[in-house]
């Protein structure tokens, strides 16, 4: 068994319109702060920004990043 937290995250809306569906991120800290909690979920946000922009750059326009 591996201890960690399980941290729920949730979207008020997404750009498409799509119903959000929550997101499930672990982490191995049991003893995590708000504000580490916090910056983990930004951290997850930036990922996905990155995952998703050069997906896109790479469809659209043939680039590699």
């Amino acid at each position: 068994m591996i201890e960690g937290a399980v941290i729920r995250a949730e979207a008020d809306r997404l750009p498409s319109g799509a119903i959000p569906e929550p997101v499930w991120l672990w982490w191995s800290r049991l003893d995590a702060t708000a504000s580490e909690v916090d910056r983990m979920r930004q951290a997850f946000l930036r990922r996905f920004d990155i995952e998703i922009c050069q997906a896109q750059c790479t469809d659209n326009y043939s680039l590699a990043v």
